[in-house]
């Protein structure tokens, strides 16, 4: 015998299944609305561009307000430091701080201030781009920071020896000479070897003299005694090239020189001499020096010019 079984059980009737289906909450926030998106995004937008804004115009901004310990003032920012601030005030001066009484450091501190705003002023005016002076203390500060270790460092004598090898006829005293300088046309070549040879014969004291009747005369670009290097800029390279060698007293073979023809008597000579590395040394680390500052401050603008956009017109190319 079967047990009796129990009734089943009917859902009641509810208002959503006499209405129709209604959404929950839940359900209608997780379906995509364009239209309550792009609301939520412009609310979004206007908010943060609200809260930029009043932090802008109203907070401190990130300046700061207290001046470093290692400065002395800061002007819109940039600082005047306490060693230039010393510095200065002990050239002007000529006593230390602590012995500068309040007045004085106020008088520096003020000029320094003023400095620095004009320098300020001047590169909002873009005077380092237009003013030739400041463009050629910019340039020459450049210059001077690209050597400064050149400038700072010490070579040994190792390296000293090498460049005086290298470049030893460099390296000699100033010789002088008083030689007599007589012309006439090119043309006149027989006339200056007869002069010459009555040069040799009457001496050089004479030469003036003794060459007058052969149509020579002074050109006057030797003045008594001269060093080596101003006999070379007035006589011109060839010309002196040709008679450095000649010793006291002896006079020159004519010598065509553009248009002129040259006798030159050689009254006194002292010789350039060739230095040592010990007398030379100071004159070594000068050139060493330089030659080193040419050659990184060469490098340099290599290296500027490899990075930049440099255009040409076609014509200087």
């Amino acid at each position: 015998m079967t047990p009796p079984q129990k009734p089943a059980k009917t859902k009641a009737p509810t208002e959503s299944s006499s209405l129709g289906e209604v959404p929950s909450l839940r359900e209608t926030l997780s379906q995509v609305n364009p239209r309550r998106s792009f609301i939520l995004l412009a609310v979004g937008a206007v908010l943060g561009l609200g809260i930029a804004g009043f932090g802008l115009f109203k907070s401190g901004g990130t300046s700061s307000t207290v001046v470093a310990p290692e400065n002395v003032a800061t002007v819109n920012q940039r600082p005047i430091l306490q060693t230039d601030f010393i510095a200065q005030l002990e050239s002007l001066y000529s006593i230390p701080i602590s012995k500068a009484t309040k007045e004085q450091k106020l008088q520096v501190l003020n000029d320094m201030i003023k400095e620095e705003l004009l320098v300020q002023r001047g590169m909002a005016l873009d005077f380092e781009g237009t003013d030739p002076d400041v463009r050629a203390a910019m340039v020459a500060g450049v210059e001077q920071q690209v050597a400064a270790n050149v400038t700072a460092a010490e070579p040994n004598d190792k390296v000293l020896k090498a460049f005086y090898e290298a470049h030893k006829p460099d390296y000699v005293t100033d010789g002088s000479m008083t030689a007599i300088d007589l012309i006439a046309p090119a043309a006149q070549v027989e006339k200056a070897q007869a002069a010459a040879k009555a040069i040799r014969a009457g001496g050089v004291a004479n030469a003036i003299a003794i060459a007058a009747p052969f149509g020579l005369v002074s050109s006057k670009k030797l003045n008594g005694e001269e060093f080596n290097f101003a006999a070379k800029i007035h006589l011109g390279p060839r010309l002196y090239n040709t008679i450095e060698y000649l010793r006291s007293g002896q006079v020159s073979d004519p010598i065509v020189d553009g248009p002129d023809v040259h006798v030159v008597a050689m009254v006194k000579n002292d010789a350039s001499l060739q230095l040592d590395f010990p007398a030379a040394r100071e004159r070594v680390l000068a050139d060493y020096k330089r030659q080193e500052i040419t050659r990184v401050q060469t490098a340099q603008v290599k290296f500027l010019r490899s990075k930049a956009q440099v255009l040409i017109q076609p014509e200087f190319k």
